[in-house]
């Protein structure tokens, strides 16, 4: 199970990462501008602009703190976004800062609505991450680790994928297991939608589910990670996440 690592959108050959995640947050923005765009369009505009971009310094800032011994010999590499390496736990904390910012100091004043702009970002943390998943698939990262064979396991557990060095050999499916965790975080989000539940609490119910099931899909990943009392580096965050996401849940708005 291979994607082509390079995708050719007219006279340009872009990075399949890159341009399925550049897709998805091109879709996320305009998911969280179109209600306003009649009213407070442009200080939403640059709530929404702040946050992103401060998602993006964050999510590179942690991944490159994650994988801190492999860019101290690769420092050239520290600015390849196109090759992966963004890490979840910083564009979430990232991009809450930056739209936090913006609301509460905008000038001229204006009601910025930051916990409906919340609600629909729920949605967006799906998209992001099946966008997230996929890329991987092109770029041979976060993949699983090497089984000796794909028999006694259940169906679509195991498939071939390569690693950073093109091994295409049996491992666990982490991209499969991401990606329905992806789609059934946008299923859940588009259901809360619909019978308007959770109002004001979508996002970190999200963000709860997500780091859960990243939490349980790290014990099947095959690539780098620093190692402490067992677990991954990035199943520490997880669960970090998932105290954050409780904390403001239980929080009353």
């Amino acid at each position: 199970m291979t994607l082509p690592i390079n995708t050719a959108i007219g006279a340009f050959n872009i990075p399949t990462y890159t341009a399925l995640l550049a897709a998805a947050v091109l879709i996320c923005g305009a998911a969280l501008l179109y209600p306003y765009r009649r009213h407070a369009l442009v200080s939403t505009s640059n709530t929404v602009l702040a946050g992103m971009l401060c998602a993006v310094l964050f999510a590179r800032l942690a991944h490159l703190l994650l994988n801190a011994p492999y860019f101290v010999d690769h420092i050239e590499e520290a600015l390849r976004l196109e090759a992966g390496g963004l890490d979840w736990h910083g564009a979430v904390l990232g991009g809450i800062l930056g739209m936090h910012i913006v609301a509460r100091w905008y000038k001229p004043r204006v009601e910025i609505p930051a916990r409906a702009l919340l609600d629909v970002l729920a949605l967006c943390v799906g998209n992001l991450a099946l966008a997230s998943w996929v890329g991987c698939l092109a770029a041979n990262c976060a993949y699983g680790k090497e089984v000796p064979s794909a028999l006694g396991y259940p169906p679509l557990l195991i498939v071939e994928t390569s690693d950073e060095f093109g091994a295409l050999v049996p491992r666990y499916n982490t991209y499969g297991l991401g990606v329905a965790l992806a789609l059934a975080l946008i299923v859940l989000c588009l259901l809360w939608q619909w019978h308007g539940w959770f109002i004001y609490r979508r996002f970190w119910l999200v963000i709860a589910l997500l780091s859960i099931g990243l939490f349980g899909i790290g014990f099947l990943r095959g690539d780098y990670a620093l190692m402490l009392l067992g677990l991954r580096a990035d199943q520490w965050l997880d669960l970090g996440m998932l105290v954050v996401s409780l904390q403001r849940l239980a929080v009353r708005h």
